[in-house]
């Protein structure tokens, strides 16, 4: 029985806002709200002078803040919580391990959908005469409207006088307090409707449906055919989608439209889901080679004392079986499974073949589908109508009901880590520890181990199965190097090409086979410069050469996206003789294109997979055999599975093998292993060449054994020498301003702080290889804490302290800084 309203005790909650600050507001509970409020449910709530916010009810108390005066709560949107205690344990786990804000967590946990929007509404001062006042005509008309309508949002001023920008005319009436500025939420979940076409119940008599017939078949037989169309497939109780009944033969728009105007048929409107739920399926039975039924057993064993398992396996080793049978088991529990992949080009083959084997059980989850459709998937997994959730990163933020196994697909890759905006997680990382809040298992997959996981298995932490065969017996590639620098020497390259490489596309393609070619660089050409003076095209927001793009004619920069012209005479000296130094994957396709003008060919990166579905679309062309030669970045080497590749062609080895980062030898290594194992994944054995001007680097001989345990072995000594992980946390400070003097001091003075306590762990401030991004100038800060110290979280805590502080003094308030945890 529910308590008197005046004896109820007043309650307090702490709220998550989606904004960067430090902490969580508390807000007063209207006495009406008392039991409406628990923890994880969302609420509208006042934030600064005239804002409204959605937010996240973190925990309810009876202690009111100290420091400030409880605002009340507006209003509660949910009867039953969007969160249970686990999410909000998961992300309480992320604020505090990747240093950022609980608002930042929020908002990049929750769909837009489900956010709401706070939209501005302008809204005319009853207390001030217009009338008094010399308006423009635009004013005047903002004016005459507001009497009309009320109110009005900017998009609306905007329509209303034909322009573009009407601030101007917005902030000068408000600058005389004769418009007011009020704030509304406004849900931007939109569901999806079909019109439904039933019979009227008055019509549901065999007699009176009789007597309609006959009078239609006299009148309107028309009308009539529609009417026994809808009775045939649905009777007199049923209902059917406007749209399908529109599909059959002999019904036409203009009956159907006649029959509801008559009031026969009644046309009504029903919300459906976007996507297609259903808890059958048919089940097609994992039979496991004998490799296979090893390595399986020996995760199951595993997972009875460790709660992580690495399942290190060959390329085209067939680890996807093993998963599929450990879904299976879960399944059979009753609970969910995660399956994170590191790239949506990943999802694309993977979902259908995931789809066959659980049915509408799995959905697919990633940034590329619009805000409703992510609200539906959301809903899904919350109502366990999802039990397969297949997935990037961002994946891990579903609304899990009863979790049981997490799958992380390819483990080693960073396309895992999150860089902007926070919270910079690293998604690996946050599964393994999501699936702990839900005493579930973790298995990692790959077939190049992170350094960091391995490392955990040698350390008994992990446990860990194997599988050194590829399925049905295929052979791994044969990898032969290829001396560019003796290439070149004897004048036998032709034009990016090795003989030896042009010779192989050519026999593979007489063959009727298909190659890949793998260049980790896009774009036409990175750098344009003058062979007369060394000028070269750079942003004018960031310290960064252009990049030249032949599809479109532009030069453009890949941080802030500027664009121009290309020029065809140096701005500096005047000077015509303008060199393009360097090539990326548009370059290398009019290369082939010009050696080989006959053969199809595709190109996979980020300028052509952008769209929805344009991963899909090239995918599906060169499994089709339409394209033969496809030429990519990255996104080729991660676990695409074709038929018919005989040729895998590294381009640019160097180019891996020497970038500025501790970690270039082991992603060197991962991405040759990776896009090698493309090649000959069936019944053929596949070839690989790799084209390299250090044919005698010790990663180029540990790829042509598919050494890993040696690689492991000469990388990891590094490491423990120079202390980097996983010997050491990692912790990388960022300070931004556009003033670069300032910020000079500013980085200065903290790096001083910083280094009264953690001595020589603190490395910088220096200026990164990129100084300015968007008109701000950047320093960095790297910070090593020894694993074996005690406190890493105190000493995070600590150095956020000092953050903080350092964000109070007066001439730095101004200076953005913000922290990334495990950098990658």
């Amino acid at each position: 029985m529910k308590s008197d309203i005046f004896d109820r005790v007043t309650l307090f909650a702490r709220v998550i806002v989606p904004l960067a600050v430090p902490r969580t507001y508390t807000y007063r509970v209207p006495v009406e709200m008392n039991e409406e409020i628990i923890e994880g449910i969302r609420v509208v709530v006042p934030f600064g002078k005239n804002k409204l916010y959605l937010g996240v009810v973190l925990s309810i108390g009876e202690t009111p803040p100290n420091s400030y005066e409880a605002k009340y709560i507006l209003s509660v949107l949910d009867n039953v919580p969007l969160l249970k205690s686990t999410h909000l344990a998961f992300w309480r786990w992320l604020s505090v391990y990747y240093m950022c804000y609980p608002g930042e967590v929020m908002q990049a946990a929750l769909p837009a959908g489900l956010k709401m929007q706070s939209e501005t509404k302008i809204i005319l001062n009853p207390e001030i005469n217009a009338e008094d006042f010399d308006l423009d005509d635009r004013e005047a008309i903002i004016i005459r409207q507001l009497r009309k309508d009320q109110e009005l949002s900017p998009e609306r001023i905007s329509k209303l006088l034909d322009l573009k920008n009407c601030y101007k005319y917005i902030k000068s009436l408000h600058d005389r307090n004769l418009i007011l500025f009020i704030e509304e939420l406004e849900d931007s979940y939109r569901p999806l409707y079909s019109k439904i076409i039933a019979l009227a119940p008055a019509y549901q008599d065999d007699t009176i449906l009789l007597e309609i017939f006959n009078t239609l078949e006299k009148k309107a037989p028309a009308q009539m055919a529609v009417l026994a169309r809808f009775i045939s497939a649905k009777g007199l109780y049923g209902n059917i989608k406007k749209e399908d009944l529109l599909k059959f033969g002999g019904v036409t728009e203009s009956g159907l439209k006649a029959l509801v105007k008559k009031e026969i048929l009644l046309e009504a409107k029903s919300e459906r889901g976007r996507l297609e739920m259903s808890r059958g399926f048919d089940s097609v039975k994992i039979d496991l080679a004998p490799f296979q039924q090893k390595a399986y057993e020996s995760i199951v064993n595993d997972f009875a004392d460790k709660t992580v398992v690495l399942l290190q396996g060959v390329t085209s080793s067939g680890k996807t079986h093993i998963y599929f049978k450990l879904i299976e088991d879960t399944l059979a529990k009753g609970k969910q499974v995660l399956y994170l992949v590191p790239e949506i080009a990943l999802t694309t083959q993977l979902i259908d073949r995931v789809k066959q084997q659980f049915g509408n059980r799995a959905v697919v989850s990633h940034s590329r589908f619009n805000s409703n459709e992510r609200v539906e998937i959301w809903n899904a997994v919350a109502n366990s109508n999802a039990d397969v959730i297949l997935g990037p990163r961002s994946a891990v933020f579903m609304p899990f009901v009863n979790l049981g196994l997490v799958i992380v697909d390819e483990e080693h890759e960073n396309s895992y880590k999150q860089y902007e905006p926070a919270p910079r997680y690293n998604g690996r990382d946050a599964a393994i520890m999501l699936a702990s809040f839900f005493k579930a298992k973790t298995l990692l997959g790959t077939a190049t181990p992170s350094l960091e996981s391995y490392h955990n298995v040698l350390s008994r932490k992990y446990g860990y199965a194997q599988l050194s065969e590829r399925f049905g017996g295929i052979k791994l590639p044969e990898i032969e190097v290829v001396d560019m620098k003796e290439e070149k020497r004897k004048k036998l390259l032709k034009g990016l090409f090795s003989k030896t490489m042009l010779n192989e596309i050519q026999e593979t393609l007489k063959g009727g086979e298909q190659v890949i070619l793998f260049l980790n660089r896009k774009g036409y050409v990175p750098v344009t410069t003058c062979g007369d003076c060394s000028w070269s095209p750079t942003c004018v927001n960031c310290d960064i050469t252009l990049t030249y793009y032949k599809s479109s004619n532009r030069l453009r920069c890949h941080y802030c996206g500027y664009t121009r012209e290309p020029v065809e005479r140096c701005p500096a000296c005047g000077s015509t003789h303008l060199l393009m130094e360097g090539y990326g994957t548009e370059r290398l396709e009019d290369e082939v294109k010009m050696f080989l003008p006959e053969v199809p060919v595709g190109r996979m990166d980020y300028d052509t997979t952008r769209t929805k579905t344009g991963h899909q679309r090239i995918i599906s062309d060169y499994k089709q055999g339409v394209v033969k030669i496809l030429i990519g970045t990255q996104m080729v080497a991660k676990g695409l599975d074709f038929d018919n590749v005989r040729l895998v062609g590294i381009m640019h080895a160097d180019q891996m093998i020497s970038f500025p980062d501790f970690r270039a030898a082991e992603r060197a290594f991962q991405l040759m292993v990776q896009v090698a194992g493309r090649a000959g994944r069936r019944d053929k054995p596949g070839k690989v060449i790799i084209q390299t001007y250090k044919p005698d680097h010790p990663v180029i001989h540990q790829v042509l054994a598919h050494d890993f345990k040696e690689f492991y072995g000469s990388e990891i000594a590094e490491r423990h020498k120079f202390n980097y992980p996983p010997f050491s946390r990692l912790i990388k400070l960022t300070l931004r301003h556009k003033d670069y003097n300032l910020l000079q001091k500013a980085s200065e003075h903290l790096y001083s702080k910083l280094r009264l306590v953690l001595g020589s762990g603190v490395l910088g401030p220096q200026t990164p290889s990129v100084g300015r991004i968007r008109n701000y100038y950047l320093k960095d800060m790297l910070i090593k804490i020894d694993n074996e110290a005690k406190g890493i979280s105190n000493t995070k805590n600590w150095i956020r302290q000092q953050i903080m502080i350092f964000n109070e003094i007066k001439d730095y308030k101004s200076v953005y800084v913000h922290a990334d945890v495990d950098p990658y």
